[in-house]
């Protein structure tokens, strides 16, 4: 069996613990988040990767007030990195909406 990376344990244990908290079942999560019970079962478990945009919906849909509420600790150069990397996707997301006639 492969080693699950820090990374992926740790977002799964944050994300388990927001969703408990909430209330919420992993299928009332996944339905939220468009994706199958099997997918959250296994973020949780830190077996799964999973996307920035997946992250940030997963934050919204768990009403984390800040990066903070969901994200483990990075160094700061990795924390940078990722957000820049969400700002870069959120402006793509934008102006996809703004071209679409969405926003």
């Amino acid at each position: 069996m492969t080693a699950r990376p820090i990374l992926y344990i740790k977002l799964g244990e944050k994300v388990r613990e927001l969703r408990k908290r909430k209330g919420w079942t992993q299928g009332e999560l996944a339905e939220e988040l468009d994706v199958t019970r099997t997918s959250i079962t296994n973020i949780e478990s830190g077996l799964q990767k999973t996307t920035v945009q997946k992250v940030l919906q997963m934050a919204i849909a768990l009403d984390c007030e800040s990066w903070d509420d969901i994200l483990p600790p990075f160094s700061p150069n990795l924390q940078l990195e990722i957000t820049n990397d969400l700002l870069e996707r959120a402006m793509e997301i934008a102006m996809n909406q703004l071209l679409n006639g969405e926003a």
